[in-house]
């Protein structure tokens, strides 16, 4: 079953100055030649719904940010990205 979070609880499980500085450092890399961040890829999913996803990487580290967004979810209760 699919656990949503809410902000707290991401925040409390999440190192988010050691992420943020990594991604910060990825993204002054990628400027300078030394990353790699392509174009974010989108698939479709059913029911109408996205996959988007975003990786990049330097020496140090490699990421992917994975989204899916699903339109018709807010009508069932549900949240509309994940």
């Amino acid at each position: 079953m699919l656990e949503t979070l809410d902000a707290a609880t991401t925040a409390a499980r999440l190192p988010y100055a050691a992420l943020a500085d990594a991604i910060a450092q990825v993204l002054r890399d990628a400027r300078a030649g030394r990353a790699l961040a392509p174009a974010r890829l989108v698939m479709p999913v059913a029911g109408g719904g996205s996959l988007l996803l975003m990786p990049a990487s330097n020496a140090d580290i490699a990421i992917t940010k994975m989204i899916t967004v699903h339109p018709h979810n807010p009508g069932q209760g549900l949240p509309a990205i994940h």
